[in-house]
């Protein structure tokens, strides 16, 4: 009877234990960091770039994610549900270089972030800009974006 108490004992301390460790390691979250942004017309062809991390190089993917865009006009009807982005490197001369494989990742709001995969031979690239513009041609919106350059 002793040994199966004992038994019972350091269960429930090794569950109890096993529940703090859980708890005490930090969620994994969608985004490094949020902000609101002003993005163009996609038409425009001019990306924010107010959005920029560092990257440890170990990753092959930067992540992007819209958790809400809407009209820059607030008497506009809103009925906006994405925008797009890219990674992008700075140059020496402060051009803006595309590392991002493919064109443009649609971001959808409130969906899950969006992996950009960086293209061979820019993995060691130590900063990347997200750039981010509309979805519509013809008008630009506010869009609250997470990003992680990691």
């Amino acid at each position: 009877m002793k040994t199966r108490n004992k038994f019972k004992r350091v269960l429930v301390m090794c569950m109890v234990a096993l529940m703090a460790l859980v708890s005490a390691v930090p969620t994994m979250t969608v985004e490094a960091k949020s902000k609101t942004i002003k993005v163009q017309p996609l038409s425009s062809g001019v990306y924010n770039y107010e959005c920029y991390g560092r990257r440890s190089g170990n990753n092959a993917t930067v992540k992007a994610r819209c958790k809400r865009v809407y009209p820059l006009d607030d008497g506009m009807e809103d009925t906006f549900t994405k925008i797009r982005a890219t990674a992008f490197k700075k140059t020496e001369s402060g051009k803006m270089v595309q590392i991002s494989k493919g064109t443009l990742y649609v971001l959808e709001e409130t969906k899950s972030a969006v992996s950009m995969r960086i293209r061979d031979g820019e993995l060691k690239v130590k900063y990347v800009y997200f750039g981010f513009i509309g979805n519509s041609n013809n008008y630009g919106a506010h869009a609250l974006v997470g990003y992680d350059a990691n």
